[in-house]
């Protein structure tokens, strides 16, 4: 009887050491990190590598990701093992803060969930700033002449210009 009792233990163990994995996936990004001008786009390639005969639709979002970022497409088909690349745009929209922002890329389906990190340098489009008005003197009411009007973009001077009356 004790014999039985430890054949029958051996054999529960057995089965539950050689069950296939569950299904999963992984994710990853490359690169890492873009720049992109208020307005445009860019993309990065976001690797789904399948594990356990996983297979099915994964949906994509950001995590964290500042209004006016958006990212393309929403969602991916898994039907085989394979790696799958897929090209992402993120799209900055025109009123996003020039900086540098950071959030994820989230990757799910069903209950599985990855991330992966994402940096974003927003950067101000270049040649479109207007610099015009004139430095009025409080007592005279008429431009004061040979004031220096300056306008800067963080703490980078872009543009000056001098007053002539």
């Amino acid at each position: 009887m004790r014999k039985a009792w430890i054949i029958l233990l051996l054999g529960i163990l057995f089965t539950a050491c050689s069950r296939p994995p569950a299904p999963d996936f992984n994710i990853s990004l490359n690169p890492p990190s873009l720049t992109i001008e208020q307005g445009n786009n860019g993309t990065t390639t976001l690797t789904l590598t399948p594990q356990g005969g996983f297979s099915g639709e994964v949906s994509l979002s950001l995590e964290g990701a500042p209004i006016g970022v958006t990212l393309s497409p929403g969602s991916i088909q898994v039907t085989g093992p394979s790696a799958l690349p897929t090209s992402l745009t993120l799209t900055v929209a025109p009123t996003v803060d020039a900086m540098t922002y950071r959030f994820r890329v989230r990757a799910s389906s069903g209950n599985i969930n990855k991330t992966a990190d994402l940096s974003l340098t927003v950067d101000a489009p270049t040649g479109t700033e207007t610099l015009s008005g004139v430095v009025v003197s409080e007592n005279a009411g008429a431009p004061v002449a040979g004031s220096q009007v300056r306008l800067f973009r963080g703490n980078t001077l872009v543009a000056s210009t001098i007053t002539n009356p």
